[in-house]
């Protein structure tokens, strides 16, 4: 059955912390290195939900942006446009790990495995993980 209140910023959902996704990010890239296979085919997938604004002042390697506003509403739409692989997992991020719990919900009731950034990208550059920025 399909929960109406996955748009609830509040609650818990699965986590990973920062080393954690940056081990996977590094790990991926290094797999990727080693078998000379195109990179996108076989990096995590990275959700990141805030504003472009936002996403463009500072993102995570290979991060899609998907952003929650302005509108929950219309969020799922836009998700739906994404081309993201069910069999893998999916690390949604936020600033904060507040926007993101919502994606997780969603997500997992699509069915997904989907995770958030404990911290979220405030939690990431507290411990100056590297992080790609748009000119």
């Amino acid at each position: 059955m399909f929960d109406n209140t996955w748009w609830w910023t509040f609650g818990t959902v699965p986590e990973v912390d920062s080393n954690q996704l940056l081990s996977i990010v590094q790990q991926k890239q290094q797999n990727n290195d080693n078998n000379n296979k195109d990179i996108n085919n076989n990096s995590p997938q990275i959700l990141d939900v805030r504003t472009e604004s936002e996403f463009n002042a500072g993102h995570i390697d290979k991060a899609i942006n998907c952003s929650f506003l302005p509108s929950v509403w219309t969020f799922q739409t836009r998700l739906e446009q994404i081309p993201l692989d069910k069999t893998k997992p999916i690390y949604c991020i936020c600033l904060s790990a507040h926007r993101s719990i919502a994606a997780v919900k969603l997500l997992r009731q699509l069915g997904f495995e989907a995770y958030q950034l404990q911290g979220g990208m405030k939690e990431w550059r507290r411990l100056e993980l590297p992080e790609i920025k748009e000119e």
